[in-house]
């Protein structure tokens, strides 16, 4: 049996999904936790979800046969790729709310990034 790391964002009307597959769970485990330490802080369930799936075919199609919604998503081919992805999600979340925020210094706007 093939365990399976489904991590899933959305851009835009678009959304992406990235996909790890491995017969040994702490294989798994540990591409699940490289992606969680290159990824913003507090950001699971907001700018991304990461999925557990057992099937006994190492694709995506194996996990997309009985997730209907993942059919609909473009898959992202490596880590750092799906990384990138996040990170525009989270640029896009701050641009729209920056709007409504007002910054007097540089300082103020970098410390109101962090935080968010």
């Amino acid at each position: 049996m093939y365990k399976h790391l489904i991590a899933t964002t959305q851009i835009k009307e678009r959304s992406y999904v990235y996909h790890y597959a491995s017969k040994e769970a702490n294989k798994v485990l540990y591409q699940r936790d490289a992606l969680a330490q290159t990824l913003p802080e507090h950001s699971l369930n907001v700018l991304y979800g990461v999925h557990a799936w057992v099937s006994n075919e190492k694709s995506l199609k194996s996990v997309q046969a009985h997730n209907k919604q993942l059919k609909t998503m473009r898959e992202v081919k490596n880590a750092e790729e799906f990384t990138k992805l996040v990170f525009d999600r989270k640029l896009l979340r701050l641009a729209d709310k920056l709007q409504y925020r007002e910054m007097n210094n540089l300082d103020q706007l970098i410390e109101w990034f962090n935080e968010n």
